[in-house]
């Protein structure tokens, strides 16, 4: 029982610091032009890391990583295997990249405010509308030299046995007619933490 209890405790803890995050992230976000995207990504990136590692104390082993130049602009394809996928990938690239998420994340208060923060698009996979919307402002980021992550499973694979799903074709159209570099990520054990 007592192991339960510092469980929970240490989840409280942890849920009051992330909401501390609020006002600050908040700050950036109503004054959102006083602020370069690299600003606020920075920014961004300091909470993700702290919640990564002195929060949810996850032990990040990147590979491949070094085979990308700093000149490359890429759209980024992952699986999906937990809430925390993007917060991952948020850790890893040290330059703005923007995250497609679904819409629900944006009722998220941290995570889709940290969405926010660094300019990503929430998308409806409802709406056609919302997807071409998407579509086109993935391809304006990538053509400016802005890379871009988007789950092309559009949703969480949350059984261990079955890492990837079918992906989504519409997630690569982003890419067409821009110069950006197709680079597939492969996420393995998230699903242990969200």
């Amino acid at each position: 029982m007592l192991h339960i209890g510092k469980y929970f405790g240490y989840i409280g803890h942890g849920a009051i610091r992330i909401l501390g995050y609020i006002p600050g992230i908040n700050k950036y976000l109503k004054n959102k032009e006083d602020f370069t995207l690299e600003e606020r990504y920075n920014h961004a990136r300091l909470r993700v890391d702290d919640v990564l590692h002195n929060i949810l104390r996850v032990k990040l082993q990147i590979n491949g990583y070094d085979k990308i130049k700093d000149e490359d602009t890429c759209l980024f394809i992952p699986n999906h295997q937990s809430m925390i996928d993007p917060l991952c990938l948020i850790h890893l690239f040290k330059d703005p990249t923007i995250v497609v998420s679904k819409k629900e994340a944006k009722k998220m208060p941290v995570v889709g405010k940290i969405i926010d923060l660094i300019d990503g698009i929430h998308l409806d996979r409802e709406s056609p509308r919302d997807a071409l919307n998407m579509v086109k402002n993935c391809k304006n980021y990538l053509n400016t030299g802005t890379s871009v992550v988007i789950f092309p499973e559009g949703t969480r694979s949350k059984d261990e046995n079955v890492s990837i799903l079918p992906y989504k074709p519409g997630a690569f159209k982003c890419a067409y007619g821009t110069n950006a570099k197709i680079v597939p990520v492969v996420i393995e054990g998230t699903y242990l933490f969200l």
